[in-house]
């Protein structure tokens, strides 16, 4: 009988993976008295447990009388025998608020700051708050995490990305204003400062109604001449949207002189009232008849160009322009009612129906 009792306890001392420790009993006993199962030995003291902190240390609740237990069923055994939360994160895994990873002091958290361990693309950063000192998955640590410009200020909660309030939540990025919860290269009102430098081969450009700056040197389109903006066209003159025939078809925007600054002369009489492609408020302007021609007809009648057909005077597929006979050469020429509307030297003729004709 005594044979068989000391089989069985070799057995059990093998399932455990350890030897027979004879200071289990003892006052301090050695850490490799904790392990998995059933007790190795049994605690000294009742009240005597071993607990892990946060820390994961072991913690004895009578320092002068330890004994030995095994681990909590939450708990798994190093092999040095230590008590802890995890090993790996597959210990981390019954965890139902989220802490499934495991850190090297054999804690189980939610994430890891140093390389974001734990998160998710959705979630992509591990922050640590600053309260309970607990980590945790966010969408943003800081408004440099948000790098769109309809996106670049992070939620005070860090779950998300939002629309910026001010320029300071753009700072980061290379649009560094916002407006309107866009971060934005410029505004029309600082246009010669944001854009400085940044058309077409370095020139000063004009600030865009999507807020870009343009290509185009600033205050350098004449009387007209196509636009982008208030800030590309001559002094005197705003950017103007413009339209052909009735019903109207819209056929861009182009540099128009105010009527303030002057009186209209041919063959840009027509008087326009209408607000600037960048906000200006609505005035009056020296422009062209609009239900009978445009800016490019204008143009082409004003520098004399030569035609062979319709289709090469005016807009591109706009059919605003004539291919007409005057004094004798084919020039191009657009549709009149009176004098006014063309240029002084190519009156409108009434027989002909057009400038400078017969």
């Amino acid at each position: 009988m005594k044979t068989l009792l000391l089989l069985m306890l070799a057995m059990l001392l093998v399932s455990c993976g350890r030897e027979e420790n004879t200071e289990c009993e003892q006052d301090n006993p050695p850490a490799e008295c904790c392990y998995e199962g059933s007790p190795y030995c049994e605690p000294n003291n009742q009240n005597n447990t071993n607990n892990v902190n946060n820390s994961n240390n072991v913690n004895n609740s009578n320092n002068a009388n330890n004994g030995c237990g095994a681990c909590t069923e939450d708990q798994v055994c190093t092999s040095g025998g230590m008590c802890v939360d995890c090993i790996g994160d597959i210990d981390c895994t019954n965890n139902d608020d989220g802490r499934n990873t495991c850190t090297p002091n054999n804690e189980c958290v939610q994430c890891i700051v140093e390389g974001n361990q734990g998160c998710d693309p959705d979630f992509p950063i591990c922050v640590v708050d600053a309260n309970d000192q607990e980590t945790s998955c966010v969408k943003c640590g800081g408004n440099e995490d948000c790098g769109e410009v309809d996106a670049s200020k992070c939620s005070d909660d860090q779950l998300s990305c939002e629309a910026c309030v001010m320029d300071t939540d753009c700072e980061h990025l290379d649009n560094k204003l916002c407006e309107n919860g866009t971060c934005v290269e410029c505004r029309v009102a600082t246009e010669a400062t944001d854009c400085a430098g940044k058309g077409t081969g370095g020139v000063d450009s004009a600030c865009l109604p999507d807020n870009t700056c343009g290509d185009t040197e600033a205050g350098t389109v004449t009387n007209c001449m196509p636009c982008e903006a208030d800030g590309e066209c001559a002094a005197d003159h705003r950017c103007i949207a413009m339209t052909f025939d009735d019903p109207a078809q819209d056929v861009g925007s182009f540099c128009l002189r105010t009527l303030a600054s002057g009186a209209c002369q041919n063959p840009y009489r027509t008087p326009i009232n209408r607000e600037s492609l960048s906000g200006a408020t609505a005035e009056t302007y020296c422009g062209v008849a609009e239900l009978l021609t445009t800016c490019p007809a204008t143009l082409d009648l004003v520098t004399d160009k030569d035609c062979t057909m319709d289709d090469e005077c005016g807009a591109t597929g706009v059919m605003d322009g004539i291919c007409g006979s005057l004094l004798g050469n084919m020039k191009c020429t657009y549709s009149c009612t009176d004098s006014a509307e063309c240029s002084v030297s190519k009156p409108c003729s009434q027989t002909d129906g057009y400038c400078g004709g017969q």
